[in-house]
């Protein structure tokens, strides 16, 4: 594998993230030190060494394995040297679900777990005296009356589709037939 010589813009929580910075303003061996960090949900820094004028910036795959919320995170590092210190990149950086520790059902969408729910529902699998059904984060679908199933399918059908085709869910298209003749 190439050595990396940057943050890439997405890994895996779990993954162990290794890359070279070079900063001809900022040599670590003119005495320059380099912080890198990701924060959102969860905070981890990594560890850096140097060498020569290079850092060498790790994050071990036990801090990255803390990021378990899949999405987007900020990165950044920082310069400092002689109490100057100077922000020389940061971007958003997306970390995605470990999929050998995901829990049944994390892997799916919200849109894909409030379908199956639905058809559950749908097919007789929720109980009728049931008045609400929990979902994976706090989601709860109560008391939908048996004949809009149907409806609520389509369109959740239709979002987990656009999601898996990477885009917007399309919009349904109303249509109105008269008889001939009438205006």
């Amino acid at each position: 594998m190439d050595e990396l010589t940057e943050l890439p813009k997405s890994f895996v929580a779990g993954d162990t993230v290794e890359y070279r910075r070079t900063f001809s303003d900022f040599p670590a061996n003119d005495g320059w030190t380099l912080e890198a960090f990701i924060r959102g949900e969860k905070t981890i820094n990594a560890t850096v060494t140097t060498d020569g004028a290079d850092f060498l910036v790790s994050y071990s795959a036990t801090d990255t394995a803390k990021l378990d919320k899949p999405g987007i995170h900020k990165a950044s590092e920082r310069v400092t040297k002689a109490g100057k210190s100077y922000t020389i990149w940061s971007s958003p950086v997306d970390v995605s679900l470990n999929l050998s520790t995901a829990v049944n059902g994390e892997a799916q969408s919200w849109n894909e777990r409030v379908l199956a729910a639905l058809k559950d529902r749908y097919l007789g699998r929720v109980f009728e005296d049931l008045e609400a059904y929990g979902l994976p984060d706090n989601v709860t679908v109560a008391r939908i009356p048996f004949d809009s199933l149907p409806k609520h399918i389509a369109n959740f059908d239709a979002r987990v589709a656009a999601e898996r085709r990477g885009g917007a869910p399309r919009p349904p298209i109303h249509a109105t037939f008269t008889p001939l003749g009438s205006s």
